[in-house]
């Protein structure tokens, strides 16, 4: 049996793979931003020391597909010309 009532359910904060995700994201990132400032360890070091592993790691981060809407419209011209001799 539960010991939670409605009013202590609205207290417990949100659950969810978004907040897990965007709290591990953000971690990362400021870690990797901290190392940038060490000559050893920031990411151009390891690119120079393992180019192999770079690019494969850079590749995953490269979009497969882009999508967007355009909004313009095209005008196009057809001529059909007389058949010459």
């Amino acid at each position: 049996m539960s010991s939670f009532t409605k009013e202590s359910r609205k207290k417990i904060p949100p659950r969810g793979p978004g907040r897990l995700n965007k709290t591990v994201k953000e971690t990362v990132l400021a870690v990797f931003n901290d190392l940038q400032d060490d000559p050893k360890n920031k990411l151009s070091a390891f690119a120079e020391k393992y180019p192999r592993d770079f690019y494969a790691i850079a590749a995953k981060l490269i979009p497969t597909e882009i999508s967007g809407k355009i909004d313009n419209e095209i005008k196009l011209t057809i001529v059909r010309r007389k058949n010459t001799p």
